[in-house]
């Protein structure tokens, strides 16, 4: 199972699009299978969204932020526009432009073509697990986001899968926990496959074994900084976890940045 994790702003404008046709009109019987209990209680699990629906049930996540005025944002930095990377100043740092607004956090699991479909009560199990790994739920509820998962047809690929929407102003006002969150959501997505017996699209994490043969350095050294895995196999995840979600080429481009993986165009000579 892949995760493709991207953040955004726009909860109503995300929410529409999960509810409407898709960009090749892919999508058909879009219907939400899980969720905060003040969702799920408006509207029934199983049941066809509508774009009215869907402006509503954006209002409803979007409530806590709006209540309490919660800001959650990252910064902007300039960029050379020709060579594509970060502009600095005399101290070497990145200039800082401005900010953008992350209160959307937005995850699609895909499920390989050849693995088929699985029932929205397995989807149901599966989406609540995930939010509770990634510790968007709080037992006592305060710090808990309020979230929802959709389900639609397959991908232009053919996978089937399910969008989830999490809020990252939680109940009492401060902000979610996204640190780390691909590489979180990747190992939650492992435990995921052993619990649901489902079959494992990537290298095991407890093996340490990398997609494109990682190096005893390359461990060693993501050993030394707490992490799992080399840079190396966390880009290449994030690579094609955005390609599993992806329809076109263009598609896939605008989507990497979205998850971390900064992208520079290369000519040829003379071309």
């Amino acid at each position: 199972m892949i995760p493709n994790v991207t953040r955004g702003g726009r909860v109503a404008g995300l929410m529409n699009y999960l509810v409407g046709p898709g960009r090749a009109n892919e999508h058909d019987n879009q219907r939400l299978i899980a969720g905060d209990d003040r969702v799920t209680f408006a509207y029934a699990p199983g049941v066809e969204l509508s774009k009215y629906d869907a402006f509503e049930i954006a209002e409803m996540l979007d409530a806590p932020r709006k209540l309490h005025g919660t800001e959650v944002a990252k910064p902007v930095y300039a960029k050379d526009e020709v060579a594509g990377g970060f502009l600095t100043d005399e101290q070497g740092k990145k200039i800082k432009v401005g900010s953008t607004p992350t209160h959307v956090w937005h995850c699609s699991l895909s499920l390989a073509e050849s693995e088929g479909s699985v029932s929205d009560a397995q989807w149901k199990s599966i989406a609540e697990s995930f939010v509770e790994k990634m510790g968007f739920i709080d037992p006592d509820g305060a710090k808990s986001s309020r979230w929802v998962a959709v389900h639609h047809g397959a991908s232009k690929n053919g996978n089937d899968h399910i969008h989830l929407v999490v809020q990252m102003v939680r109940e009492d006002g401060t902000k979610a926990n996204t640190h780390n969150d691909f590489h979180r959501a990747q190992v939650a997505c492992r435990e995921l496959e052993n619990e649901y017996n489902l079959r494992s699209l990537e290298s095991s994490v407890t093996q340490q074994q990398g997609l494109s043969g990682e190096k005893p350095a390359e461990r060693e050294r993501a050993a030394r900084e707490g992490y799992a895995v080399s840079d190396r196999v966390e880009i290449s995840r994030r690579m094609r976890a955005a390609l599993a979600s992806s329809s076109s080429a263009d598609d896939f481009i605008r989507q990497l940045p979205q998850m971390g993986v900064q992208v520079a165009p290369h000519f040829a000579k003379d071309s």
